[in-house]
């Protein structure tokens, strides 16, 4: 499982590396690429469109010239002054052979028409004659002139026009008639015309011979919307509006605009350009289909292709060597890691590269380095718990400890030397304890001795009472003596009085005792807690060092475990510390009450005294004395039996003191302190602390 995330992340580096580099490289050169691809083909784009233009405008000049050669022969025979007189001359119904120059005018119109393939024939029109006779010989009388469409085109125009093609009746061919007007002298009144009927078979023939690229070709349209020439044949003659051409590219015809174009000729797309061919009102479109209109740009899109593909998958193979290279150290120093995750600090790492990896490589050395004292550290550390754990706290730390462990033997050194001193010094109060017990005990012992004199006492008193009862006279003899007595019981009273105020005196102090301890107890309880709070701050020092600190964390776990025993111990010695007090503040009450009990037994043996020295008095004041001395007596003796009672309970808890005392005496003594010597021989084998 490790080792296929181990996978996974060095996969997500070299993938990490592709996508930011390789990713911004690639992008960058579609970026760059497109941008050139755009600006290619928008410059291949305007070259082909400049060729196209120029091939556009040259096969129109060539198709002008051919016109102008042939327009130039009926422009020159119109400006001849003899045709001129012979239109001027003949009317209506006249015939134009009738003018005397007419032979000579008709030789020179064939001599100018002479054998000229392109030219079918040259001809004249007289408006007011109504006549025609043309090269070849043939003449027409009745000829409405006027009323012909290439006349009416001329007079609206009122110069040279030239006629869409049309078939002659006789050669079958396409022919074109060029017509000029003949003007009256001196005016703009048109009274003739002469003509020349063009062949177009050769102009068709020069066109099938112009070449545009590959797949190229033209079409030329008349002023008429006639379609002369088409790569196909059978769109030739028809009218523009018949031919599948789109819509943009008739218009743009019809209109004559010259320029750029982008149409479709049937299926085809082409790119293509509309110039007019002279003053014709022809125009001359070529076409270049798109396939061979981009095929330049589509060889160095290709091309740029291949060379971006070739430079991807070597800017991909250089990304991949670089970063092999790079994460070779990491992969080294990623082993090293692994080992020492495991425990494993005799590890190398050996990365020769000045970089930023180079620096990482030693720097983690250093660490290993620093791990392996930590290890040295932890096991001192854990040597000396484990000491402490058996008693002894006389621990020495030889490392120079550095860094966070610093305060680590700082706090275990001053836990070591608070907790002897705690325990030295609840070892003394407990010796001074067991030995206030022993005297409290004593006293106690002493005090239930003097009640079981007063018991002897009183039941003297009261046989004495008594025979005083038997016999008032001899009451009133031994009044003297009884007084003597009752002097004796007085001073008696006094010493037990004095016993009494003794032992109060003594649970007093045992109360002091016991308030002394359970502030020592306080003490130990907080020494505890501080403990449990250094070991919770070792346990997080070790989860922070990972699998490096987990025996540390055993170590703060049991550290923490004897701080809570030691806290548990001193609440057990609190609560008891707390019953003994209790029961010495009982004993105390109960001593006040003896004290107070006496002090009525000295006052009534006062009154006692006093009835009698009246004894002889009177007789009745007597027997008064002697029931109040009973009922005194009775008194003094329930306040002795109580007395005895508290001196026997005194006793026990003052044993019990003792015996506590004691037994904290001997759990202390489990412990080796600084001031002490080795574990007594009772606690040499015991490990464990048990209270």
């Amino acid at each position: 499982m490790r080792r296929n995330e181990k996978k996974e992340r060095k996969k997500s580096l070299r993938g990490k590396i592709i996508l930011f580099v390789g990713i911004p490289v690639i992008l960058s050169y579609l970026v760059v690429g497109s941008v050139i691809l755009m600006i290619v083909r928008n410059n291949v784009s305007q070259l082909t469109n400049q060729q196209l233009a120029s091939d556009s405008k040259a096969a129109s000049r060539q198709i002008e010239n051919f016109f102008q050669q042939y327009m130039a022969l009926p422009n020159q025979f119109s400006k001849n002054v003899e045709i001129q007189k012979m239109m001027s001359a003949t009317g209506q119904g006249q015939a134009m052979e009738q003018y005397v120059g007419f032979s000579s005018l008709y030789d020179t119109m064939k001599n100018m028409a002479g054998k000229d393939e392109n030219i079918l024939s040259l001809w004249v029109a007289d408006v007011d004659a109504k006549q025609y006779v043309d090269s070849k010989g043939e003449k027409a009388k009745d000829f409405p002139t006027s009323e012909r469409p290439w006349f009416i085109q001329m007079k609206e125009r009122g110069s040279m026009t030239m006629t869409d093609p049309y078939e002659d009746f006789t050669t079958k061919k396409q022919v074109v008639s060029i017509v000029t007007p003949v003007f009256q002298a001196n005016t703009n009144e048109i009274i003739g015309a002469v003509g020349l009927d063009l062949v177009l078979d050769n102009l068709n023939k020069s066109m099938a011979a112009y070449t545009l690229g590959n797949t190229g070709f033209y079409i030329l349209v008349s002023a008429g919307g006639q379609v002369i020439y088409h790569p196909v044949q059978e769109n030739v003659n028809k009218s523009l509006t018949d031919v599948d051409l789109s819509d943009n590219f008739k218009q743009a015809t019809t209109a004559h605009t010259e320029g750029l174009i982008e149409y479709t000729s049937g299926t085809t797309q082409s790119h293509g350009y509309l110039s007019p061919v002279g003053d014709t009102g022809w125009m001359l479109a070529t076409g270049l289909p798109n396939a061979e209109f981009y095929a330049n740009y589509n060889q160095i899109v290709w091309i740029w292709g291949i060379v971006m593909l070739v430079s991807m998958a070597l800017v991909l193979l250089m990304i991949l060597l670089i970063s092999s290279r790079l994460t070779a150290p990491i992969k080294q120093l990623e082993r090293a890691a692994s080992e020492v995750a495991e425990g494993n600090l005799d590890v190398t790492v050996s990365v020769k590269s000045r970089d930023e990896t180079g620096q990482l490589a030693r720097e983690f050395g250093r660490m290993v380095a620093q791990l392996k004292d930590y290890r040295g550290y932890i096991q001192e550390i854990t040597d000396a718990l484990d000491t402490m754990s058996k008693g002894d706290m006389r621990i020495h730390l030889e490392y120079e400890y550095v860094g966070e462990f610093a305060p680590v033997k700082q706090a275990l050194l001053g836990i070591s030397d608070s907790l002897s001193k705690t325990l030295s010094l609840i070892d003394e109060i407990a010796a001074q304890v067991n030995s206030g017990a022993e005297q409290v005990s004593s006293a106690a012992q002493a005090l239930a001795a003097g009640a079981t004199q007063q018991a002897a006492s009183v039941e003297e008193l009261s046989s004495m009472i008594a025979r005083i009862d038997e016999s008032s006279r001899e009451n009133a003899r031994n009044a003297e003596n009884t007084v003597a007595v009752f002097e004796k019981s007085n001073q008696q009273f006094k010493s037990i009085s004095s016993s009494v105020e003794s032992l109060e005196g003594h649970m007093r102090e045992i109360s002091r005792s016991s308030a002394t301890i359970m502030g020592i107890t306080r003490t130990i309880e907080d020494i505890a807690f501080q403990t449990n709070i250094l070991a919770l701050n070792a346990a997080i020092e070790a989860a922070r060092a990972g699998a490096a600190g987990k025996g540390f964390a055993v170590v703060a776990d049991e550290v923490r475990n004897l701080a809570a025993k030691s806290a548990e111990a001193v609440k057990q010695t609190a609560e008891l510390l707390a019953k003994s007090n209790q029961t010495v503040e009982l004993g105390a009450s109960a001593v006040d009450e003896v004290s107070g009990s006496i002090q009525t037994v000295i006052e009534l043996g006062n009154q006692t005294n006093e009835a009698v020295i009246g004894m002889g008095k009177s007789a009745k004041e007597q027997a008064e004395a002697v029931n109040q001395i009973s009922e005194g007596l009775s008194q003094i003796s329930a306040v002795v039996q109580t007395n005895a009672a508290t001196a026997e309970e005194s006793s026990a808890s003052s044993t019990e003191l003792s015996h506590q005392a004691e037994t904290l005496h001997r759990e202390i003594r489990r412990f080796q302190l600084h001031d002490q010597g080795e574990l007594p021989a009772e606690f040499a084998g015991e490990r464990e602390i048990e209270f």
